[in-house]
């Protein structure tokens, strides 16, 4: 839509590809004891997000929310796999809120190696997203059957149904992250639901 309203682009130029996640890869199941151990996660309830950390994927908001998920009591832990240039400005913000010893940044990952990380979240974030992506890390999500949380925008809505199988929230506000977070930590049948 955009290539043909905004640059005038004509239709019979344009194709849509789905992305897609690979099911022998990515499926639900997968042992992450030894992530859990690796990294001293302990939390009884982890957040993830994986990527590059880039300023467009949003983790400033999501650090925010996590921190308020905290102060709501919750016993959680906030896995953010991938590097990246913002990793020491995110490590600063996690000491600022006081939560660094409740976040784990892990560095780079092989793709190989992505499903055994994504398999100890029990809720998994795409924060941000431009306008015309289609997240892989969302689909890698819920093809491991992790409940996932996005962003209410037209291209995540073609991908989650909010409330069926993901939970979408108003983009860029913290308070609507922090609320969908909570709703799926607070509730068991939903994250079973969800996934």
């Amino acid at each position: 839509d955009f290539l043909i309203d905004q640059r005038h682009v004509s239709p019979d130029k344009v194709t849509v590809l789905p992305n897609g996640a690979n099911p022998e890869r990515f499926k639900p199941g997968i042992d992450g004891e030894s992530v859990r151990g690796r990294h001293g996660i302990r939390a009884s309830f982890v957040v993830g997000f994986v990527g590059i950390l880039r300023p467009w994927h949003g983790l400033d908001l999501l650090l925010q929310a996590f921190s308020q998920l905290l102060a709501d009591g919750i016993d959680g832990c906030l896995l953010i796999v991938g590097d990246g240039p913002m990793e020491a400005a995110l490590k600063q913000q996690a000491n600022e809120l006081g939560i660094e010893s409740r976040v784990v940044f892990t560095g780079r990952i092989r793709h190989e190696q992505m499903a055994e990380y994504i398999s100890v979240m029990d809720v998994a974030v795409s924060p941000r997203a431009t306008f015309y992506a289609s997240p892989m890390k969302i689909i890698e999500y819920m093809a491991m059957a992790v409940p996932t949380v996005a962003p209410r925008m037209a291209n995540i809505e073609d991908i989650i149904s909010d409330g069926v199988d993901g939970i979408l929230y108003t983009p860029e506000d913290v308070g609507a992250l922090h609320s969908a977070l909570l709703t799926v930590a607070a509730d068991r049948k939903l994250q079973q639901g969800l996934a």
